[in-house]
């Protein structure tokens, strides 16, 4: 297994925990940012009433910086790596200014704040140590060129030292953060899981009855709700195909029946996990599982020849599928379907299946494989 970043984790570890390691960018990228600002500006007046006048530039410069900072990060107008560093760069360049404006002390706000962002900023590690040995090139020349060779070699020290401890902190600080974030993200796999085994059939894939009904009744609440269809379908002589061919395979025909219909009613179910939330009645379609060879579903169409056709393509697709298992083959399957035109808004989910399965089963009297459209 490979490593990345010298932290442990493989590729896609890693890149499974970048939607988190971004979150926490931004958001303490923006903390730090604002509370920079906010004591830039405190220090900006005071300089204007005496205090450290010399400085008065280097405040100035750096509250008007880290507000533009400040805004970039808000209106995320700036990629999260430029984020991280343009944060690092603000913080450290101004503590080196600041350092450098007095040369008959050491300097102390640089070896603070290169902990401080190795500890709270997350990136991989060689590109932060690369960043760290230029800040830590840059603090060591200028120190020698503005304080002098004596206080030039005492700031190069001070700056080696805190380097290692900064890059040993954030070792071990950014490794914890990702084991956490790899623990949120099995956590939310595991909740994404036990929502669609809540609300799906497992054999199937469609809907479980009591999240169609809801689902459904949502629907046909609206004030609007004037173009839905809402049908009920079986396949046509299933004890026989469960006795001539077996329950597996009797299992197979309610799988390729729902295939069908996901696929001929535009049914998106390419995030089970997130379906419940981001369902639109207005325009998207259902399909549940009563049980057994049993279906519901709901649709939206313009008119009921429209209804007709698209079910109507659905048997003919559904009759040319081919079922095969165990050298057995298994096909002109067909169903009886019996829909009705729902226009009354706030009807009963369970009226709505009796009235549907009277349709039904009409049409299995007279033999199946047909579509019956109903009243309301």
């Amino acid at each position: 297994m490979k490593n990345i970043n010298y932290y442990g984790l493989d590729f896609d570890q890693y890149r499974a925990c970048l939607p988190h390691i971004r979150q926490h960018n931004w958001q303490s990228c923006a903390f730090l940012v604002k509370m920079y600002a906010v004591a830039m500006a405190i220090f900006t007046i005071l300089s204007l009433f005496g205090l450290h006048p010399a400085y008065l530039a280097m405040y100035l410069s750096g509250f008007v910086v880290a507000l533009i900072l400040a805004w970039l990060i808000k209106k995320k107008l700036i990629g999260n790596r430029l984020t991280v560093y343009c944060t690092m760069a603000l913080f450290l360049l101004n503590s080196i200014v600041d350092s450098n404006l007095d040369p008959r002390n050491v300097a102390t706000g640089y070896l603070v704040l290169i902990v401080l962002v190795a500890v709270l900023l997350t990136d991989t590690f060689y590109s932060l140590t690369a960043f760290y040995v230029a800040m830590l090139a840059l603090f060591s020349v200028s120190s020698y060129c503005f304080k002098g060779a004596t206080m030039g070699e005492l700031d190069t020290f001070n700056g080696v030292i805190f380097t290692a401890v900064a890059l040993s902190l954030n070792y071990v600080v950014q490794k914890e953060r990702l084991a956490s974030f790899i623990l949120l993200n099995k956590y939310h796999a595991n909740q994404r899981q036990l929502r669609v085994q809540a609300d799906f059939d497992r054999l199937s894939g469609a809907m479980i009855r009591s999240t169609f009904a809801d689902l459904l009744q949502k629907t046909v609440d609206r004030p609007e709700c004037t173009d839905l269809y809402i049908g009920l379908i079986d396949i046509d002589h299933f004890k026989q195909i469960n006795d001539s061919y077996g329950h597996q395979m009797g299992d197979l025909a309610i799988r390729e029946l729902s295939n069908c219909f996901v696929q001929g009613l535009n049914v998106d179910y390419h995030d089970r996990a997130e379906f419940l939330e981001d369902y639109d009645p207005k325009k998207d379609s259902l399909l549940g599982r009563l049980g057994g060879d049993e279906f519901v579903f709901a649709f939206h169409a313009p008119a009921d020849q429209a209804c007709v056709a698209k079910l109507r393509a659905i048997q003919a697709d559904f009759r040319q599928r081919v079922i095969r298992l165990n050298g057995r083959e298994l096909s002109q399957l067909h169903f009886s379907c019996g829909v009705i035109h729902c226009q009354s808004q706030g009807d009963d989910v369970e009226q709505i299946y009796q009235q549907v399965d009277a349709l039904m089963y009409q049409i299995k009297k007279q033999g199946g494989d047909n579509v019956l459209l109903g009243l309301q």
